[in-house]
């Protein structure tokens, strides 16, 4: 599963460091740019296995996240 935050995207940075400390067999980067300018002007957001994922802070989207890696 791969998991992508944007750089750009300040709010995120909780979210990504918890999955790094939490979920370290996980493929988890943090890009310059993932594309997704209109997620990331607006919330904060994960793109996982290219579906994109929002969250008002950073424990409900590290929330959304895990719920996606249990279901799937």
């Amino acid at each position: 599963m791969k998991i992508r935050f944007c750089e750009n995207n300040e709010g995120s940075r909780g979210t990504f460091k918890r999955l790094l400390v939490e979920c370290p067999e996980l493929d988890i980067k943090r890009k310059k740019c993932v594309k997704n300018c209109g997620a990331c002007n607006s919330s904060l957001f994960v793109v996982v296995d290219g579906m994109v994922l929002r969250g008002r802070n950073p424990d409900e989207l590290y929330l959304k996240v895990q719920e996606l890696l249990k279901a799937g």
